[in-house]
């Protein structure tokens, strides 16, 4: 249903007004209060200056009765006295009179001419003083134009003295002194206008004097008033701060009101009382003592004396012309206060700083559309919003922004040694502050963070404090209570919804919402720039690390990501990267445990146990190459070895472990070690130790026998193995085929196979937790 009132031409009886909603009958009631108000104004200003002009008519014709009356008295006396002898003795004593009158004019008119010097003097220094000491510029604005005055009676009724000459000199530097007192008291009416402080009635006066001096109407004086506003708010807007921004308002606001109380009633009455009075009889320039006009008053030319203040009233203003001035200046004083805004919030990096900013901006153009009620300021109100909002979102999208963390620079630093925890305990730390420094310092170990990923991690949780601040921010726009009292009508809003729904609910949820989504494309940067590092980062365990540290911080910033967005590692890349450190781990290790089979040693037999002597645990150096595993795997860091990369490793040993250890391979290692069908000694002196206490005394056992033994004791270490390496998933087996081979090699039953299989799993259930890292049940990824 539509809001506006009716017509009032269209309403045929009061009762058709209540035929509408209660809101549209008051605002009917409201528009006829108001044309009411402005008719009541016009007809009594229609009747005030229509009753002045009667009585002055009637003055005049009083006052010419009275000349008339003396006029026929004077010719009835002249008509008595008009007889010869009188006429001879009046032209005798007018001949000597004559004589003595022109002695005195040159008198006179010299003193004449001192007197209104002096009184144009006067002005001028009276009107320096008004201007230096903030005084009324009403006042100097007749004092000026009394000097102008006075300056044009010395130029156009010189006297014919001597004294001529030096006259023009004087009066043409009092001339040049006036224009030059005219542009002062101008600047300074200028100044006064721009002052928010001031109170109507001298803003009035102020206006006045400013037609006075240049004779403008009254829409020339509307147009220098808003345009004097004007200037003021550019001048502000070019040096923008919260504090000039809010100066820029109230100066707005203020002129809004100023304009609207001020014109054209106000203003008008003003001006009229002016030419009420002569100027040198007017009390405020009577007043002042420095033109001592009780003094050279009669020395003034009579035009002076008589001259009454003149107004210009051919432009006379009307409420229609005044609001159709009014709106436009605002919406160019809008458009600035936006600029103003702008550059002001351009200059605001803390999201809290721009919402306090928004809070009091926001608040006094809410309390001044309540009293304006205008769509204008309804739209500038939502101007004002979404500049902030921008603003808001441009320091969302700048905290989002993940900066460089130096992948790039990570190569010199690639492959440092890990630092262990227990250093801790022999250095000095600073525990002044509590066991912060403790606990940071532990957690800095716990997760292998050298120089390079300390690096990293410190650009990311600062990454993260920014995160954190701009949601603190988003939540106070959320807490945010505006005033319940402003009587704003917020149904005329662009999207028609409340301004507090807005105010604290739209624009924190559009705010978020792009948080949200670069702060999900800044992730996603992340991990691809990570990916894309890893073809200039040779080590993988630095890339492990800084996976692992932008993989925390997704973790912590699950509820701040954009929903349906799938932000996470490539599990390929992951999978490559945790299989090249395993490589790295394994190769070098199964090589040299490779070529310890290679040179082979005499089997412990004496340590076999059951019917028929089974091995119950693995040869010195399969034992040797799980300890060597196991502390390589420890120095590169015991964070790496999640159960994904384990498992990794697990998989990267069985595959070399196959392809080192097949049959073939212990075959032709056999060979090398069988000279002329006696076994060759040991390769020194730790295995022969190891061998002869093996054996405890004796005997070596026939080749064929020993060959046999050689491959059981294999058979064995190869079935632990098979326990180490064993994932629960499909390609545990890697180590089967071996295993198998080797059994149909020495011909072991069933029975035997399973006691040496539960035997090498029983011995691993014993020994697991010297191998802690191995002991991690890996899983897929």
């Amino acid at each position: 249903m539509s809001t506006q009132p009716p017509e009032p031409e269209t309403l045929q009886s009061w009762e058709d007004a209540f035929q509408y909603p209660l809101p549209v009958v008051r605002k009917l009631e409201q528009q006829l209060r108001t044309h009411i108000d402005e008719n009541r104004q016009r007809l009594r200003s229609l009747v005030g200056i229509s009753y002045r002009d009667l009585l002055g008519t009637a003055e005049k014709i009083i006052e010419m009765d009275e000349q008339i009356i003396t006029a026929e008295r004077y010719m009835g006396e002249i008509g008595r006295k008009c007889s010869a002898r009188v006429l001879e003795r009046v032209e005798a004593g007018n001949r000597k009179m004559s004589r003595g009158v022109r002695k005195e004019e040159g008198q006179e008119r010299r003193m004449g001419i001192v007197a209104q010097t002096r009184v144009l003097q006067n002005a001028i220094a009276v009107c320096g003083r008004i201007v230096r000491g903030g005084g009324d510029a009403l006042v100097g604005a007749k004092v000026l134009i009394l000097g102008r005055l006075v300056h044009k009676s010395l130029v156009e009724g010189g006297g014919k003295t001597e004294q001529e000459e030096e006259v023009p000199a004087v009066v043409e530097e009092l001339r040049r002194k006036l224009g030059q007192m005219r542009k002062r008291l101008l600047g300074y009416i200028s100044r006064s206008l721009v002052r928010a402080d001031g109170d109507k009635m001298g803003m009035v006066r102020t206006l006045c004097a400013y037609a006075l001096i240049t004779s403008s109407a009254p829409k020339d004086v509307l147009r220098y008033f808003l345009q004097v506003r004007f200037e003021q708010l550019e001048t502000k807007a070019e040096m923008p701060s919260e504090g000039v921004l809010l100066e820029m308002l109230d100066l707005y606001s203020q002129t809004l009101f100023d304009t609207r109380e001020g014109f054209p009633r106000r203003f008008a009455e003003s001006l009229a009382q002016l030419s009420k009075v002569a100027l040198v009889r007017d009390q405020g320039v009577r007043a002042i003592s420095e033109l001592s006009l009780d003094v050279y008053e009669q020395w003034i030319a009579q035009d002076v004396r008589n001259f009454y203040p003149w107004v210009r009233h051919d432009q006379n203003l009307s409420t229609t012309e005044v609001g159709d001035a009014l709106a436009s200046w605002a919406k160019q004083a809008q458009a600035c206060l936006l600029q103003g805004l702008s550059e002001t919030l351009r200059q605001q990096n803390d999201p809290h700083a721009v919402l306090a900013t928004r809070k009091k901006m926001l608040s006094k153009y809410l309390s001044l559309s309540t009293k304006l009620r205008s769509d204008s300021h309804v739209q500038a109100v939502n101007d004002i919003r979404a500049a902030f909002l921008n603003r808001l979102e441009e320091l969302a999208v700048q905290a989002a922004q993940l900066a460089d963390i130096g992948l790039d620079a990570q190569e010199s630093t690639a492959g440092s040694t890990a630092p262990e925890m227990w250093d801790l305990s022999t250095g000095d730390m600073d525990l002044s502050n509590g066991a912060i420094v403790l606990r940071k310092e532990v957690i800095r170990r716990r997760n292998g963070r050298d120089s390079a990923t300390q690096g990293v991690a410190d650009v990311l949780d600062q990454w993260i404090g920014r995160q954190a601040h701009l949601g603190e921010a988003i939540a106070s726009m959320r807490a945010t209570k505006w005033d319940d009292d402003l009587d704003l009508d917020l149904e005329e809003m662009p999207d028609g919804e409340s301004l507090q729904v807005i105010l604290s609910k739209q624009d924190p949820r559009q705010l978020e919402s792009v948080l949200r989504r670069e702060t999900t494309a800044a992730m996603q940067g992340a991990y691809r720039k990570v990916e894309q590092s890893s073809e200039s980062i040779a080590d993988p365990a630095l890339l492990l690390r800084i996976l692992r540290e932008v993989d925390q911080r997704r973790r912590n910033l699950e509820d701040r990501l954009q929903e349906g967005e799938s932000v996470a590692a490539d599990g390929n890349f992951v999978a490559a990267t945790q299989r090249r450190q395993a490589m790295s781990i394994a190769e070098d290790l199964v090589s040299q445990y490779s070529t310890a089979l290679r040179r082979g040693s005499r089997t412990p037999t004496a340590l076999w146990d059951g019917s028929p002597p089974l091995p119950i645990q693995p040869t010195a150096n399969t034992f040797r190459f799980l300890q060597a595993l196991h502390r390589k795997m420890s120095g590169a860091g015991n964070d790496l070895w999640s159960p994904a990369a384990v498992h990794c490793l697990k998989l990267a040993l069985s595959e070399k472990l196959k392809d080192q250890v097949s049959l073939e391979r212990i075959d032709s290692a056999k060979a090398m070690t069988l000279t002329n069908g006696h076994a060759e000694a040991p390769r020194n002196d730790a295995d022969a130790a190891d061998s002869e206490n093996a054996l405890d005394g004796e005997h070596a056992s026939p080749v064929g026998s020993t060959t046999n033994d050689f491959l059981v004791q294999h058979m064995f270490d190869f079935l632990y193995l098979q326990c180490v390496v064993a994932t629960g998933h499909k390609g545990d087996g890697e180590l089967s085929s071996s295993i198998e081979a080797i059994r149909g090699r020495v011909a072991l039953d069933a029975t035997g196979y399973e006691r040496m299989r539960k035997g090498a799993n029983d011995y691993w259930k014993k020994t697991y937790l010297l191998f802690g890292l191995l002991a991690v049940v890996g899983h897929p990824l």
